[in-house]
């Protein structure tokens, strides 16, 4: 085979490998996220029209570095036991990642009881700091049952 068409080739494989290794690093450096029978869900980055959106839902607060170089947002139900126990998850990110911006999007569809500490939790948000928000949102998943409006003011 003529030197220049084994150039050629192996340019072209160069140039394939290069081409389809970015993809793939990309791919990796997102954090593997599975499903509850431990099969891969895609983990996807929203745009920054979407994540904007999403931070003007009522509700929202900005709890970890307003200012932070990577977004992410919980969609949460007060009781929602997976919610609850994603909570000691979270936390431990924002300790390990300094440059992480945690925004809170409540999303109350357990029914009434959710429905009524939601709004506790939005009465919160709108009055007090994003620090005072986080600690009641803390304290609320450290607790066990069903969360109401009552035990919502209770805590």
């Amino acid at each position: 085979m003529p030197i220049a068409i084994m150039s050629m080739k192996f340019i072209a494989c160069l140039l394939a490998a290069v081409l389809l290794a970015a993809p793939v690093r990309a791919q990796q450096a997102q954090f593997p996220i599975k499903a509850d029978d431990g099969r891969p869900v895609a983990n996807h980055a929203l745009s920054r029209e979407q994540v904007l959106s999403a931070e003007r839902l009522a509700g929202a607060v900005v709890v970890a570095n307003p200012k932070g170089d990577v977004t992410l947002i919980e969609f949460y139900d007060l009781n929602c036991p997976f919610c609850r126990r994603a909570a000691a998850d979270l936390e431990a990110m924002i300790k390990a990642d300094q440059r992480l911006r945690l925004v809170l999007v409540p999303y109350p569809v357990l029914g009434i009881a959710s429905v009524l500490a939601g709004r506790v939790e939005l009465a919160i948000a709108r009055t007090l700091p994003p620090e005072t928000f986080y600690r009641f949102h803390r304290e609320i998943y450290a607790g066990r049952g069903v969360i109401d409006g009552q035990r919502a003011i209770a805590t």
